[in-house]
This record gives C-alpha cells, sequence and structure tokens, in this order.
C-alpha cells in the first residue's frame, strides 16, 4: 500500500501474558487467499503464483476436496509505491483456527517459487 498515514494509539501494559496452548488444530476446511501485484506486475504474473500455490496444494491429498479460493488483485497506481508482488493464503479449520502464510516476491525468485 502506499502509506504515508500517521497512527495514534495508547496503550496500558498488562501485568503478565499467558502461553496459547493448542491442543486441537482441528482439521482445514477451507483456504482462502489473495495475490496482490502492482507497477510493472500484472495479473498475468499473480495468477502464476497462484497456479503454483494450488498445484502445491492439490499434490497433497490433504487437500483435494478442501474448497479454496485465491483471487488476483491489481493495486492501482494511486494505491501503491513501485513495484511488488505476494501471495497470503489463510487456512480455516473445523476448530476455529486460522492458519495463515504469506510470501512475497523479491528479486531473482521464480514465480513459481512464491507459490
Amino acid at each position: 500500500p502506499k502509506g504515508g498515514g500517521i497512527v495514534h494509539f495508547n496503550v496500558s501494559p498488562l501485568a503478565s501474558l499467558h502461553p496459547l496452548t493448542l491442543m486441537d488444530r482441528g482439521d482445514v476446511e477451507r483456504v482462502d487467499g489473495i495475490c496482490f501485484v502492482a507497477g510493472k506486475f500484472d495479473t498475468k504474473f499473480g495468477q502464476r503464483m497462484v497456479d503454483s500455490a494450488l498445484g502445491e496444494l492439490r499434490g497433497s491429498k490433504d487437500f483435494h476436496h478442501i474448497p479454496i479460493d485465491v483471487q488476483v488483485v491489481r493495486e492501482t497506481p494511486r494505491t501503491a509505491y513501485g513495484d511488488g508482488a505476494g501471495l497470503i493464503m489463510v487456512a480455516r479449520t473445523s476448530t476455529g483456527c486460522l492458519l495463515e502464510g504469506a510470501a512475497p516476491y523479491t528479486r531473482g525468485m521464480t514465480v513459481e517459487s512464491v507459490g
């Protein structure tokens, strides 16, 4: 995103934090995601990232029958500075867990390695 905004907030310190104990992650029920492209990268570039990620997921027996929806979004010059691309995916499980993964495209990578 283009950024440039200012955020003001107050934080009250906590006395202590309790650790998270994940006893039952649950089964993945669906995967959603967004692939963003900006600047010199077009939606075909983003779709190659998505296709690579879908190929990896569909290649696993655990994801054969799970709905997967990943959208490619092109940022406009008004909303983004320069060139960039990346992929963010979230798996939703039967116990309400959200498992997220993100991969930015950096110079020298193959598009498929991001997916």
